[in-house]
Order: structure tokens, then C-alpha cells, then sequence
């Protein structure tokens, strides 16, 4: 990780890259509710964006998808 940030960690990178992340799609208007906003009350699109700029920064996210029969 200090490759990356100097003097930063595993932890401090999870827990600060998602807020910048955020914080930069509220600047770049791509979220413009206001107040407190919890990430599942966001539209799709604006969770889609936040999850493919997280994976710009090392940190993808994954979904596996199962079916099971009916």
C-alpha cells in the first residue's frame, strides 16, 4: 500500500477511497440529493459509477449471481 500512498494502509485506503469517490461525484453533479444519504438509496446509475471508479482504484467489487432451480 505505501507503494500506492505513502504512509497509507489496507485500512485507511478502504475506508478514504470510497468517501473521495463520493465526494467527487457530488462535485462533478453525478449526485445531487442532499442530506444524508445511505449508498443503497442512490439510483443504479449512480451505484454503477461509484463501483467501476472503485475498481479504477484497486478496489473492485464483485457480484456472482446465482440461479437455483424452481
Amino acid at each position: 500500500m505505501n507503494s500506492v500512498v505513502p504512509g497509507g494502509t489496507s485500512v485507511s485506503y478502504g475506508t478514504n477511497t470510497p468517501a473521495s469517490i463520493y465526494a467527487e461525484l457530488i462535485i462533478e453533479g453525478k449526485i445531487t440529493d442532499k442530506g444524508m444519504i445511505c449508498p443503497e438509496e442512490l439510483s443504479r446509475a449512480e451505484r454503477d459509477a461509484f463501483i467501476a471508479e472503485l475498481g479504477v482504484r484497486n478496489l473492485p467489487v464483485t457480484r456472482k449471481d446465482v440461479v437455483t432451480a424452481t
